[in-house]
C-alpha cells in the first residue's frame, strides 16, 4: 500500500510541475548602461598620477570601505581613503562602486 500513495504522490508532483511549466512566465529584465570604461593602455598617465574614486575597497585584513578612493602615484599606492579624493593634475577613474583590493597579496 505504501508503495501506491509514493507512486500517486510523484505522479502529483509530475503533474502538477508540467502545468506550471506549460503557462508562460513574465519576466522583466532591466537593462543596464555599460559601464564607462578608461582604458590605461591608451591613456597618458599624468605626472600627479592617478586617483580611483567611487570604489569599495577591500583591505586584505577583512576589513572594507564602503565608498572610497586610492590614488596612485608613480608606481606606488601612495593613499587609501574614505570618500572621494582629489589630486591636482591627476588622471580620476569613477569605480562606480566596483570592489578594488589594493596591492597585491599572496596566498601561496
Amino acid at each position: 500500500m505504501k508503495n501506491i500513495s509514493l507512486i500517486t504522490f510523484i505522479a502529483l508532483c509530475l503533474f502538477s510541475c508540467s502545468q506550471e511549466a506549460s503557462e508562460p512566465i513574465a519576466v522583466e529584465t532591466a537593462i543596464s548602461p555599460a559601464p564607462a570604461v578608461t582604458d590605461l593602455k591608451t591613456v597618458t598617465i599624468p605626472s600627479a598620477g592617478f586617483v580611483i574614486n567611487n570604489a569599495k575597497i577591500l583591505d586584505g585584513r577583512g576589513g572594507m570601505i564602503e565608498r572610497g578612493s586610492i590614488i596612485v602615484q608613480g608606481n606606488q599606492i601612495v593613499s587609501v581613503n574614505q570618500g572621494d579624493s582629489e589630486v591636482a593634475g591627476a588622471l580620476t577613474i569613477d569605480a562606480e562602486g566596483r570592489t578594488l583590493m589594493p596591492g597585491f597579496i599572496d596566498a601561496h
